[in-house]
């Protein structure tokens, strides 16, 4: 009995550490310290500490991660003489996203989406009836009280159409549809309301033409889809008109963004020096102590294509994932791997937008928790 409760301790522990590294950003508006950031490895360590070894479908995981660790942290010596805190920012990345990957197992990962979830409906529900206190100027917008009301947006686009036979889940999925929409509507972040909408075409698409679901229930996903159209619309007239301004300015004027001005000058830069790049850390040196806000531009500022080549694997290695889910999809559509699926999408495509590369644990966990979690099976032939 005593080896039981300490196993649930321990997937306690572990579950609310990576829960707490993926959400660091919006659970400091509720208290914000160092504390936040050290809490989870103590939490993981210590978890993991106390369950029992489980090795499974981690090898291949750890081994893409060590090799990409391993030249992040080479890139180091060319700023040697520069090395402060950001240097520790990008030891703290190896170091929490090994940990949580070493420690994985079916009962922290399905605790640690129960607390996503949770949380998400929280910061919506605060946001809405309360309304929370942020700087724009700093990116909290869709930094910190936008990404976890994107998440459930996502989660909900998705678990709609998770099994249409059933009821239940069709009304959670529409009770978190509109708590997420109302809590949207007082912000004024884009990629909270158009990243979900992507990240919905594309299961949509998926669905319809990659998974093994039969003709019957393609033809009830395209009557969803309606029916969340239909939703949208009347969710329109709540929103925020300066929102929808700046939507609509984002598709008239893409040219004019500031990101895609970024962008330019950070293809500039690669092209000088597109092998090795300039240097970990570099990147705030040429963006005014931020970022290319690009995963992949920062990836190659950072480190050319000899840090890019074992990141592609880590992508490569999600794409697999995501279609032997969608190839499988009667047998992966358990509610742990649609959150997994909802957060590592929608923050990986934010990922594409925003993120530096030193905080990239957070968008990197979910990511890996999703892979794993598709190596998984139970008995019955179901993820967790």
């Amino acid at each position: 009995m005593l080896s039981v409760k300490t196993q649930s301790l321990s997937s306690y522990l572990c579950g609310f550490g990576y829960f707490v590294a993926i959400c660091t950003p919006s659970i400091k508006l509720v208290h914000s310290s160092a504390i936040v950031n050290l809490l989870p490895p103590c939490l993981i360590i210590l978890g993991f500490l106390l369950k029992c070894r489980d090795s499974r479908n981690k090898k291949n995981l750890l081994i893409i991660w060590a090799w990409f660790s391993l030249c992040l942290l080479l890139l180091v010596l060319p700023n040697i003489k520069d090395v402060d805190e950001i240097f520790f920012n990008f030891l703290y990345l190896c170091l929490i996203v090994s940990i949580s990957i070493i420690a994985f197992d079916k009962a922290s990962i399905y605790f640690c989406s129960k607390l996503l979830l949770v949380w998400s409906v929280i910061v919506s529900l605060w946001q809405y009836f309360i309304g929370i206190t942020y700087s724009a100027s700093l990116g909290q917008t869709y930094l910190t009280v936008a990404m976890p009301i994107g998440c459930l947006l996502t989660f909900s686009f998705l678990y709609i159409l998770n099994d249409i036979s059933s009821v239940k889940k069709i009304l959670l999925s529409l009770a978190f549809l509109l708590c997420s929409l109302l809590s949207l509507s007082t912000l004024l972040s884009r990629g909270a309301v158009l990243l979900p909408i992507f990240v919905l075409a594309i299961h949509v698409c998926l669905l319809l033409f990659f998974s093994n679901v039969r003709l019957r229930y393609k033809f009830l996903i395209i009557s969803s889809i309606i029916l969340m159209v239909f939703i949208s619309i009347s969710y329109i007239t709540e929103i925020d008109m300066r929102q929808l301004y700046r939507i609509e300015s984002l598709i008239d004027n893409i040219s004019d963004e500031p990101r895609v001005i970024v962008y330019s000058e950070a293809i500039k830069l690669i092209k000088e020096q597109p092998l090795f790049g300039y240097g970990t850390g570099s990147a705030g040196d040429y963006f005014n102590g931020t970022y290319p806000h690009n995963i992949f531009l920062d990836v190659m500022i950072n480190g050319g294509v000899f840090l890019l080549v074992p990141f592609i694997f880590i992508i490569k290695m999600y794409v697999n994932a995501l279609f032997k889910f969608y190839g499988s999809f009667n047998t992966y559509k358990s509610y742990t791997s649609v959150v997994l699926l909802a957060y590592s999408f929608y923050l990986f495509l934010q990922w594409n937008i925003s993120w530096g590369l030193d905080s990239s644990y957070i968008p990197l966990i979910p990511l890996f928790m999703f892979v794993y979690n598709i190596g998984l099976k139970t008995e019955d032939g179901q993820t967790v």
